[in-house]
């Protein structure tokens, strides 16, 4: 799927889903805890995910999906979606499923302090003091604030050099939910045949 059809998608899933979801009207805000872009943690993920479109890739478990939409270009991008079923976690509608976690890569998705893909740790620290080093992960660095539903995945460094910049940014439920390893998601990706043609 191009990356404009994505964001479009993105960007109109709530529109036929907005007595039941609340999500802001940018498309492209970031909310901690809540939301990014149009999609939205919660139980109502199958509305949102039927007018989003099907995902590049997806990996169903039990009782659980991993989903992630690729697009392809100069700078590839990713979203991510973790969801659960409903009647597993007591969630209703019980034949629903909940978006536990959403994570993109993006830079045209933001929060409203100004805070995207690309930023510093430094940056990242200014508008979040309350980020915490969630662990290492052989891809990535993660901080994140559980307090807000939030976290931000950083590039490893090379020898001797500095974090990388915030490469992935995750909303998940402040209670109890937490970010997922991008080494789960490069598994994904790895699995991920890209269409001869192109």
């Amino acid at each position: 799927m191009k990356p404009i059809a994505i964001m479009a998608a993105l960007a109109v899933s709530a529109l036929s889903i907005s007595r039941t979801v609340a999500v802001p009207s940018d498309p492209y805000l970031i909310v901690p805890g809540q939301s990014i872009g149009k999609f939205a943690l919660g139980p109502h993920g199958t509305q949102v995910l039927k007018r989003v479109g099907k995902p590049t890739l997806i990996d169903a478990g039990m009782n659980q999906t991993r989903q992630v939409w690729l697009t392809m270009g100069r700078i590839p991008a990713t979203v991510f979606i973790h969801t659960v079923n409903n009647s597993v976690i007591g969630a209703k509608p019980t034949a629903g499923i909940t978006i536990d976690t959403i994570r993109i890569t993006s830079s045209k998705f933001h929060i409203r302090n100004g805070i995207s893909t690309g930023a510093t740790l430094a940056e990242v620290r200014r508008r979040f003091p309350n980020v915490r080093l969630e662990r290492d992960q052989k891809s990535a660095v993660i901080y994140s604030d559980s307090t807000r539903g939030i976290a931000f995945d950083f590039q490893l460094p090379g020898k001797n050099e500095p974090l990388g910049r915030c490469q992935g940014i995750q909303v998940f439920s402040p209670n109890g939910g937490g970010p997922v390893s991008p080494d789960t998601i490069s598994l994904l990706l790895d699995q991920y045949k890209e269409p001869s043609g192109r």
